[in-house]
């Protein structure tokens, strides 16, 4: 048989991808414990990392400020971030030297170590869950160690929004305190969010990664109910 008739054949018959009839709809794509190990892989470890741009706080009672910051972290021991008003004047800054640091938060001031848990009268959500240093590292990007520490295989997948053109399905871990879904693009590995909401004695809050660029989120939401959260968009990062 002539190769063009062979060619002709291979086609007819399913020697290359099937083209989907008008009014189909492709097949999701699949997550492989493989392709989750690459979305996990990509993501940074961040050490070091300085960034600025924007930062929206709300506070229980429902106030809510909004203005630029500026953060600065190196290793564990020096942390800087500094949070202005649209008027330039500072609203509330974070700072550490050598693992002991300060918040300041509407001319109140909370001294802690970098492994003390935080004060309950800090202003922000989910501090008393949190230990200054790791409060300080989450708004820097650091997700949790527990993203590195997921089971390969995921408890379920869930269908990606049918309207996104990304393409991303999520993988879902489920355990007593915490679900964390992150979502992944199968066809590239690409981890475009993660998510960990946590139910600890019936406190529920939740921290939120997204827009990843060289490994590290430039939007992180850290959120207890809807009235009390830190939301910050980073324009500018560098890290490693």
């Amino acid at each position: 048989m002539p190769l063009a008739a062979l060619a002709a054949l291979m086609l007819l018959t399913g020697g290359c991808a099937r083209q989907l009839k008008t009014g189909e709809v492709a097949p999701e794509p699949e997550l492989t414990d493989s392709i989750i190990a690459l979305a996990r892989g990509s993501a940074a470890k961040v050490t070091e990392f300085k960034g600025f741009g924007e930062i929206s706080m709300a506070a229980g009672s429902g106030q809510r400020l909004s203005g630029q910051i500026d953060a600065h972290r190196r290793g564990g021991g020096f942390l800087r971030a500094q949070i202005y008003s649209p008027f330039g004047t500072a609203i509330a800054s974070i700072s550490a030297d050598d693992f002991s640091g300060r918040v300041n938060v509407n001319k109140e001031a909370f001294e802690f170590t970098y492994d003390d848990a935080m004060d309950t009268t800090v202003p922000f959500p989910c501090a008393r869950h949190f230990t200054y240093g790791r409060f300080f590292r989450t708004l820097t990007g650091s997700m949790p160690e527990t993203f590195w520490d997921l089971q390969p295989t995921p408890g379920s997948v869930a269908k990606g929004r049918k309207k996104s053109k990304s393409r991303a399905v999520t993988a879902v871990w489920v355990s007593d305190t915490l679900t964390v879904r992150a979502a992944i693009v199968p066809k590239t590995g690409q981890l475009e969010s993660a998510a960990f909401n946590y139910n600890i004695g019936g406190d529920k809050f939740s921290m939120q990664f997204s827009g990843f660029k060289k490994g590290m989120a430039s939007e992180i939401l850290i959120k207890e109910g809807s009235k009390n959260y830190i939301s910050v968009k980073y324009e500018t990062m560098v890290g490693k």
